[in-house]
């Protein structure tokens, strides 16, 4: 089985779906497989790196002007069109047996169109989670739809236009071989305790509640790693609110995080229930990190009692959740909760649906 997937930004920023594609590539590498990527990287890999190097905008939503919201979508359309027509002859000299789109848009329809005239499969993973991005992935009609999470399963099911696809739901992994109790520390300019939000600064994040919430702590300090996509007043708020002593800022390559996970105390992202999945928080209980985050269908998935969580809008609730919290003694719980998302056992089920598919 040949496996051809598609990352336009992967090599340029490091998301959930980049962290997906290089997890998932990486565990299935028994097999033949390229990754068509949009920027290069210095990593070694076990799978097969195709860079199609394509130039990104710095800031790609920066502002929240309606200039930005018309024309930002349009530029990351062309950018995938243009991508993904300059990796077709690689694809097509390839011979895949699964293509697997992870951009969306053009890039989903194009390869539906050559999946058709070549006969391979079309295997979409629901990176977008639920709304108008993933309802475009179905209309295109794959051959196999991954749901990151039940939650989404059902609602990918519940569209008509869905009629006799092949929809299975297949959580996200994690290599908890990076992840360990007894990694060096950073040495933090922080108060402890010390809260984590690792997450861009997307408005469905909503990481300015967990700023305004921790300053309302007596003690404790956040430390957010990522925030370099729009709302760039998180990070005006989080200075006047807390102050140089209890809020950071840092962006920090992937290899390192596993170390900044381990220096914290706590870990927080108080997204809303359009977040498809959320990788970060199986990193956080990896490294034995309790949870606090939005209560609803996914994250009662995702954390089970290796957390707490909570309304994030009442910013009562959210603050004694944060509180009790930190006041408990977890044990290995959230490591045993993260040990049920091991890429080892994941991979079983992704070998089982995909081989499944082309026999």
């Amino acid at each position: 089985m040949k496996i051809a997937i598609f990352s336009l930004y992967s090599g340029h920023i490091n998301r959930g779906v980049e962290t997906w594609v290089r997890d998932f590539a990486e565990t299935m590498s028994k097999y033949p497989i390229v990754v068509f990527q949009g920027g290069k990287d210095e990593a070694k890999h076990s799978y097969e790196v195709k860079t199609i190097q394509v130039s990104l905008l710095r800031k790609l939503t920066e502002g929240e002007k309606t200039i930005y919201q018309i024309l930002v979508p349009l530029y990351l359309e062309l950018l995938k069109l243009f991508f993904t027509l300059r990796s077709l002859i690689y694809l097509i000299k390839f011979k895949p047996d699964v293509v697997m789109p992870s951009n969306g848009g053009v890039q989903t329809f194009i390869l539906k169109m050559l999946s058709v005239i070549f006969n391979w499969k079309l295997v979409i993973v629901g990176h977008a989670g639920i709304g108008a991005p993933d309802k475009w992935n179905l209309l295109c009609r794959p051959d196999l739809f991954i749901s990151p999470s039940k939650r989404g399963k059902v609602w990918a099911e519940s569209l008509f236009f869905s009629k006799g696809l092949r929809i299975v739901s297949i959580p996200h992994g994690i290599d908890l071989a990076k992840f360990s109790n007894n990694l060096k520390k950073v040495s933090l300019p922080l108060e402890r305790p010390i809260i984590l939000c690792v997450s861009s600064f997307d408005p469905y994040k909503r990481v300015e509640l967990a700023v305004e919430v921790v300053s309302r702590l007596k003690k404790g300090s956040l430390l957010v790693i990522g925030g370099d996509r729009g709302q760039g007043f998180v990070d005006e708020i989080g200075k006047k609110l807390l102050g140089k002593s209890r809020y950071l800022k840092l962006k920090v390559d992937p290899a390192q995080m596993p170390v900044y996970y381990d220096s914290a105390d706590l870990f927080t992202l108080p997204s809303s229930e359009y977040e498809a999945f959320g990788i970060v928080y199986l990193e956080a209980l990896a490294a034995n990190l309790p949870v606090v985050a939005t209560d609803d269908a996914l994250r009662r998935e995702i954390v089970g009692n290796a957390g707490i969580l909570v309304d994030p809008i009442d910013a009562e609730a959210y603050k004694k959740a944060l509180e009790k919290a930190l006041g408990i003694s977890w044990g290995d719980i959230p490591r045993k909760q993260a040990e049920k998302y091991s890429w080892n056992e994941i991979s079983k089920k992704y070998d089982k649906e995909l081989n499944k598919l082309i026999n």
